[in-house]
């Protein structure tokens, strides 16, 4: 189904579409839903800061500050030891803007990192493409098969911590690490779900098929920085007890 309320930076907004043989993606199912939909390049290359941030507030619900310090880090460089930034000096535009291809997303212990909730760690070969397995596992720690509420999300979260630390001898989670995880969780429970639960069907579309299912609603209002401190805050409370 087309979105007539966003240009877009692909062809067809709202319509999916899957990658063609040499289009670029990323280890992130939303950022690659994002391509996949037209909201971003097709083609997953040259990707602008302002392309990301207004296609993160447009499908996803942030707001525009929120969607800008989610996205303002990978665009740092990937010289900074233990950051998470994936772009080359090299990347910008002759006037001046940042850019960067969804598949530099795919450096080791940037934005990709280890212990992933639907991707294999590094050492293991593939970090980047599905593994249906593990979002199958996912799925079904939702109890009542309809959400995957938030003390479930946490005590998976920490489960496949322990299994990838004690399987992978080059494992590696700093407290950048933690923080980057701890980003994500907030991003599925407040721009997926209702903030402490996410709707199944969104995760295993999302995930499985890097598309955003017609039935995901967006939050009604846009989520700010404060709503995601708070749930930060509230996330890492309630993990010393998952």
């Amino acid at each position: 189904m087309s979105d007539t309320t966003f240009t877009g930076y692909g062809t067809n907004p709202g319509h999916f579409e899957a990658p063609k043989e040499g289009d670029l993606r990323s280890p992130c199912p939303a950022l690659n839903a994002l391509s996949n939909m037209g909201y971003l390049p097709r083609d997953g290359r040259n990707i602008t800061k302002e392309m990301m941030s207004k296609a993160v507030q447009h499908l996803f619900g942030a707001s525009d500050k929120m969607a800008d310090g989610l996205i303002d880090g990978a665009y740092s460089l990937d010289t900074i030891h233990d950051g998470i930034g994936v772009r080359s000096e090299h990347q910008v535009t002759q006037d001046g803007k940042e850019f960067i291809d969804l598949s530099d997303l795919n450096k080791h212990n940037r934005i990709e990192h280890d212990s992933s909730l639907s991707r294999n760690d590094a050492h293991f070969g593939d970090a980047v493409a599905v593994q249906p397995e593990l979002v199958k596992v996912l799925l079904s720690q939702a109890a009542d098969g309809k959400y995957l509420h938030m003390g479930e999300l946490l005590k998976y979260r920490k489960k496949r911590y322990s299994e990838c630390k004690a399987k992978n001898p080059e494992f590696f989670y700093s407290l950048k690490k933690h923080f980057l995880v701890t980003g994500e969780t907030c991003f599925m429970l407040l721009l997926m779900g209702d903030g402490y639960k996410v709707p199944v069907d969104v995760i295993e579309t999302l995930f499985l098929e890097e598309r955003i299912p017609e039935s995901y609603k967006k939050p009604v209002h846009p989520v700010g920085p404060v709503a995601f401190a708070a749930k930060a805050a509230e996330i890492n409370l309630r993990a010393l007890f998952a």
